[in-house]
């Protein structure tokens, strides 16, 4: 994987629940080979979204799981999937478990963990505070595309 500069973005920003979302700069990492950058068009707040807003947990996150864009960069094992399509964003699976792999991936083992965990699989994340090089990185409801060609 190739180290690239990080990219500016803004979001909308839960600090604490039942206050507004706050949309503020941030930062993240490009692309990792598996992933694709998406420039979001529409992003949905879906009824999680809400109930997380009203009395979610500790820590500033980005939430919305939703959403439709198009694809800026994608990753070197990336296929099927070019700069300058137009992608539709659901829910994340892993794709390796029995579910997935079966073409169930709503049924996915790690189903939770992939969409309200706030990280990657791996426990990385890859949002950060604005010019912020020192401290922990955002926890992020998950928004991305995976990508999965048989």
């Amino acid at each position: 994987m190739v180290n690239m500069p990080n990219i500016p973005i803004r979001a909308a920003v839960l600090r604490t629940p039942g206050r507004p979302l706050k949309i503020e700069r941030l930062e993240m990492e490009g692309p990792r080979d598996d992933e694709v950058l998406v420039r979001l068009v529409a992003s949905g707040i879906c009824h999680t979204d809400i109930d997380f807003c009203e009395s979610g947990g500790s820590g500033p996150v980005v939430l919305g799981h939703e959403g439709s864009g198009v694809v800026e960069r994608t990753g070197k094992a990336v296929k099927g999937i070019k700069p300058g399509d137009h992608v539709v964003l659901s829910y994340q699976s892993c794709g390796r478990c029995r579910p997935c792999k079966r073409g169930h991936p709503a049924g996915c083992q790690r189903f939770w963990e992939a969409n309200f965990g706030f990280a990657r699989l791996d426990g990385t994340n890859a949002l950060r505070a604005w010019g912020d090089t020192a401290s922990p990185r955002l926890t992020v409801w998950p928004l991305s595309l995976r990508v999965g060609r048989k």
